[in-house]
């Protein structure tokens, strides 16, 4: 009998065998050749060329794209750390294209915008240092941006509206707040007031407002 090939022969650099083991296939861009396979570049790197033996590095401020075929610049309100576009830390923002850092640090009062690139002062109802801006607490109001503290509250029968932006006057039949000294303090008021046979009940605990349902008074 005659005797066949009985041996497979290897690909040539830069080329892997097909799912079949019939043929030699060109690594693609975006993979490289290690070994006898073609692998996917890792983050940061690209091949731009197919039959690659190595990924080459993004420049600093650049990424790969996810086909790891060319590299794109970080985007403003984003930075570059270790061939990743990362998000500017909270209070941090970048304004240029192609950042390896967050080169800008919000003054107290501010915080960074949705995407990171600009400081923008906290709105009405809100405060904060460090860059961070919180909704101020029940029994206190801010009607002005950039606010570090909330500071103002409501005269005598008066209370802060929802937003913390402005007071309102109490209704007829409804008793004032309890005056809060210390605003570390905790805050129990429970509130009771009659009008028209409706009853109202509120409870405030350290600014969380919980309002009972209404209940209709007995005649």
């Amino acid at each position: 009998p005659g005797s066949g090939n009985s041996t497979c022969e290897a690909c040539d650099p830069g080329n892997e065998a097909d799912v079949t083991r019939t043929e030699c296939i060109p690594c693609t861009p975006g993979r490289f050749y290690d070994d006898g396979v073609c692998q996917d570049c890792a983050p940061g790197t690209v091949s731009k060329e197919p039959k690659a033996l190595q990924c080459e590095p993004c420049e600093s401020g650049q990424s790969a794209d996810s086909a790891r075929r060319s590299c794109e610049q970080c985007s403003a309100g984003r930075f570059e750390l270790n061939g990743t576009c990362m998000p500017c830390a909270q209070g941090t923002v970048s304004t240029q294209m192609g950042a390896t850092v967050c080169d800008e640090t919000c003054q107290d009062g501010q915080q960074n915008n949705t995407d990171n690139t600009e400081c923008v002062g906290c709105p009405p109802g809100f405060a904060g240092t460090g860059g961070t801006c919180s909704p101020c607490p029940w029994w206190q109001l801010a009607n002005e941006s950039n606010l570090t503290v909330c500071s103002q509250r409501c005269p005598p029968g008066h209370f802060p509206s929802n937003d913390r932006t402005l007071c309102l006057t109490f209704t007829a039949g409804y008793p004032p707040p309890p005056v809060v000294e210390e605003e570390e303090s905790p805050a129990l008021a429970i509130l009771l007031g009659c009008a028209g046979g409706i009853l109202v009940v509120g409870l405030v605990w350290r600014g969380l407002e919980v309002v009972a349902s209404r209940v209709q008074g007995k005649d």
